[in-house]
């Protein structure tokens, strides 16, 4: 699985950020122990090749970003879902929401399930 956040990553790979933790516990809830991905769109290295490259790989994608997002975010999102329709991964993506259909970022939703719709 690949979780793609609209923040920056922690400044050591030995803290986690509170983003981290809160994916890892859903993972968990869910009974997935498998490979779970997090990647920054705030992140200068996380060109969209890369993107493109680790969701090539993943079997399902989370795009749990929300919906306030700052124009380069926002171009960067676009750019990539734009780059995985042509690439034959769209049906990979997905949003990740709240119950009332709203795209969230992981810490919007206060430890609720988590949901997920289709990008279109």
């Amino acid at each position: 699985m690949l979780v793609i956040v609209n923040q920056m990553a922690t400044a050591s790979l030995l803290v986690d950020s509170p983003t981290d933790c809160l994916i890892r516990c859903e993972m968990a809830s869910r009974g997935m122990t498998g490979e779970v991905t997090v990647a920054y769109l705030a992140e200068d290295n996380d060109a969209s090749s890369e993107l493109l490259s680790l969701t090539r790989r993943a079997d399902f994608v989370v795009l749990a970003v929300g919906t306030k997002v700052d124009s380069l975010i926002e171009q960067r999102l676009k750019l990539y879902i734009q780059q995985s329709r042509l690439d034959g991964q769209i049906g990979k993506l997905h949003w990740l929401m709240n119950s009332g259909g709203k795209h969230v970022h992981p810490v919007e939703l206060g430890g609720l399930p988590w949901q997920f719709g289709p990008v279109g």
